[in-house]
């Protein structure tokens, strides 16, 4: 048993460690990022579109700057804001041929006005020490994004309900079959193999709790079927579910007696083994 349960645990952490990134904390951003995010803010505060245009990538100017800038420009108060606050930071690093190319950075600041918060974010990349703008946006909200994003049962859909007692469901439904198939007698190698696999879930349904969108991913698989993710403080949850397949596939045939262990068609009785008898 105690195998088992170190061969269980050391495929669970395998498993977890697949699903493990690195990001950037808010509160460790770099000054120079957080300066060059709040100078793209400030240019299109002002709708300083010729300021934007001079630093953005090729691909970016060949777009309508000027009218997306204006839009941008629309949405921000011209009063001061009230706060402000970095709410995401990433870095990333392109290769190509085993050396780095450049590096790029992407920063989400929200503003806090007297009537709405600002979402606001830009990404870029560093080329030769010059940084080239590569994406910006501004979304006005009603509330903090802390506020928006944090996890409700008020207001939500059947979608969500759904969703929501599924995800609790089916790793409850992988335990039982997890515990059923260590109770029931077969080999240890093939308990082991059965035990890892009735955990396993597959057909990933991922659910955004803030805005209801779902994405379905057929080839996806999960450990206890369920779980959730939040990238930060500031982000909305997605919870994911699965259908326990090997817990489902496990039962069945568990139920067919698939897992009986074979016994000899005549067993030697006990009192002719012991007098030395021939059985039969």
């Amino acid at each position: 048993m105690a195998s088992i349960r170190r061969g269980v645990l050391a495929f669970c952490t395998a498993l977890c460690m697949v699903g493990c990134g690195f990001g950037g904390a808010p509160d460790s951003i770099s000054l120079s990022d957080a300066a060059f995010a709040k100078q793209i803010y400030g240019d299109l505060r002002s709708n300083n579109w010729t300021a934007i245009k001079a630093i953005a990538d090729t691909n970016l100017g060949k777009q309508d700057l000027r009218s997306f800038v204006a839009t941008a420009s629309s949405y921000i108060p011209r009063d001061p804001p009230k706060s402000e606050r970095v709410v995401h930071w990433g870095t990333r690093n392109n290769f190509r041929n085993g050396q780095m190319t450049y590096q790029g950075s992407s920063v989400t600041f929200e503003y806090e006005y007297s009537d709405r918060w600002i979402e606001a974010y830009a990404t870029w990349r560093v080329v030769d020490g010059n940084r080239v703008l590569e994406g910006f946006g501004v979304y006005p909200h009603s509330a903090p994004l802390d506020v928006i994003n944090r996890f409700s049962l008020s207001d939500k859909s059947f979608r969500h309900l759904v969703i929501f007692v599924s995800a609790i469901a089916m790793p409850v439904f992988s335990l039982f079959a997890f515990v059923v198939c260590l109770r029931t007698p077969m080999t240890r190698k093939r308990k082991i193999l059965w035990a890892i696999f009735t955990l396993i879930g597959v057909g990933q349904v991922s659910l955004d709790w803030t805005s209801g969108q779902y994405s379905f991913h057929p080839a996806n698989f999960m450990l206890f079927s369920s779980g959730f993710f939040r990238a930060d403080a500031f982000s909305p949850y997605v919870i994911s579910v699965t259908i326990p397949l090997g817990a489902i596939i496990f039962l069945v045939r568990r139920h067919a007696g698939r897992f009986l262990l074979q016994r000899p068609a005549n067993p030697v009785p006990p009192q002719a083994v012991e007098d030395g008898l021939p059985p039969g």
